[in-house]
């Protein structure tokens, strides 16, 4: 399998930020951590296994993505699972 599941949760809305659980489900192994997003971005803490570069690039992406599109309404979603590969595979 090349690629994974990316897996956001949300935990917590506090004011214009929100808080997501992060589950990576990878070939190599599972990933998990949280995030802050909100109109300044997105700030990662520390994963419980760091993973491997395509991973953290694509997870951080999609997370962008999300805080863009809802940092301004606030309308967070309650769950964001995507499939993602490495880019070229």
């Amino acid at each position: 399998m090349i690629g994974g599941r990316f897996r956001f949760d949300r935990i917590a809305v506090e004011g214009s930020e929100a808080r997501y659980a992060i589950l990576l489900e990878l070939p190599e192994g599972n990933c998990s951590g949280t995030a802050r997003l909100g109109p300044t971005g997105v700030a990662l803490d520390p994963f419980s296994t760091p993973p491997p570069p395509w991973a953290l690039e694509q997870a951080t992406a999609l997370l962008r993505t999300v805080a863009k599109n809802h940092a301004g309404d606030g309308d967070w979603p309650r769950r964001v699972h995507r499939w993602r590969a490495p880019r070229g595979a």
